[in-house]
């Protein structure tokens, strides 16, 4: 029975009938090793077919959630290549395919290399299929989580992201052990409502996220989101000391995931561990057939922080779409390499914080600076040069003239 659980992955033998006498135990072995990474991920029923995939897909099993990963090795020269696949069994569609050399040097870190280029970018493959044939209103549990998943990452607006939420705790509710539910509920409460509804989130709002993130864990400590979110709300109170085990636990639980990986990133840039911070983007990377943005996000701050704009500057023109603080990064990247710039950047951004603002009116000077240092959890030497920055950049664009009224007002909203 499919409805109310993750779509289930099917992989059964892989076939190596093609160089059994080269390399008899190649097929066997790689295998085994993509079965012990996809067994890390909680989004997924991983059920493992000792069969060829013609007898493993039977009838029984092809319900909308039902896909198979398969992987063909062939002789290539003197070593080996893997064809492989990801296919919805309902219908036989293929989902994910590509054709990837492993040479014959009998390391292990080929083997490596591969698993992680099969796993990183079949499961995204899998994900982005399920959610393109959604329906609109589903009744379903496990669709359910998956529509306010989305939405979370993707409201257009605080309305939106406030009803994610809601759909969020009503999950929550209805199955408290369901622990896929709790991160992206936690990072709405701890970010504004992931930034669409600037100055709605306070000291209240961020409590509230600890003891779900907690409660999360509780639910389910497989689950490495629950690790991340956790390690994040640490930060946010400044437990800095409680928020590296997190992020290491979740490394070492799932090395695998590119998102789990990049956030780990983001936490050890937080932490003042940039060295590690560029090291596990480089590791997300190699999972992905191309980064995405949330990598060239982490990157653009790396090189900010390194007082490099131009490296800055180049890493966000390759997002695909600008995110709310890759846009500030940019605006202190433009002043930095320009300072007699025009900085339509920053004016832009700051254009942008007025019209998200709830209220009547966008915070004053410094409110808009207490602001962004209540949503950047740097360490402490890294934080102070971040703001100064900040400061000084608005000061070359005369940003904050605003009456003292008007100062007070902002300051309670800023918090």
């Amino acid at each position: 029975e499919a409805r109310g659980k993750p779509p289930v992955v099917f992989v059964p033998a892989f076939r190596g009938e093609a160089i059994a006498e080269s390399h008899p135990h190649c097929a066997a072995a790689l295998r085994e090793e993509v079965l012990s990474g996809l067994a890390r991920f909680r989004e997924i029923q991983l059920i493992a077919d000792n069969r060829p995939d013609d007898g493993a897909a039977t009838g029984e099993r092809r319900s909308d959630r039902d896909y198979q990963l398969t992987a063909t090795l062939l002789p290539d020269g003197e070593g080996v290549k893997v064809i492989a696949r990801a296919k919805h069994l309902a219908d036989g569609r293929i989902v994910w395919a590509d054709t990837m050399a492993l040479a014959d040097t009998g390391a292990a870190k080929g083997v490596e290399t591969i698993v992680r280029r099969i796993i990183g970018a079949a499961l995204p493959a899998v994900d982005e299929d399920i959610l393109e044939s959604l329906p609109v209103e589903p009744d379903d549990f496990y669709d359910r989580y998956l529509i306010a998943k989305r939405r979370s990452l993707t409201a257009k607006d605080h309305a939106e992201a406030r009803a994610a939420a809601a759909a969020l705790e009503a999950l929550i509710a209805e199955r408290p052990n369901f622990g896929l539910a709790y991160p992206p509920l936690v990072r709405l409460y701890n970010t504004d409502f992931f930034f669409t509804g600037l100055g709605s989130t306070g000291p209240s709002e961020r409590a509230r996220a600890l003891a779900l993130a907690k409660a999360g864990l509780a639910a389910d400590r497989r689950n490495v989101h629950a690790h991340t979110v956790l390690g994040f709300c640490h930060l946010w109170h400044d437990e800095r000391d409680l928020a590296r085990p997190c992020f290491d636990q979740a490394l070492a639980m799932n090395p695998y995931n590119p998102a789990r990986i990049n956030e780990v990133a983001s936490g050890m840039i937080y932490l003042g561990e940039l060295g590690e911070a560029r090291a596990l983007l480089a590791m997300s990377a190699q999972l992905q057939a191309w980064p995405d943005d949330s990598y060239y996000e982490d990157h653009c701050l790396l090189s900010l922080l390194d007082d490099a704009p131009q490296e800055a500057l180049g890493f966000a023109r390759r997002m695909s779409e600008p995110r709310f603080w890759s846009r500030f990064y940019v605006a202190l990247a433009e002043g930095l390499a320009d300072p007699s710039g025009p900085r339509a950047a920053l004016r832009s951004w700051v254009a942008m914080v007025e019209a998200r603002w709830l209220g009547d009116r966008p915070p004053a000077r410094d409110g808009l600076e207490g602001w962004i240092a209540f949503h950047t959890p740097l360490a402490p030497d890294l934080k102070q040069r971040f703001l100064a920055l900040a400061r000084r950049e608005l000061d070359a664009i005369g940003q904050g003239d605003d009456p003292p009224e008007a100062r007070s007002r902002s300051r309670s909203r800023a918090r």
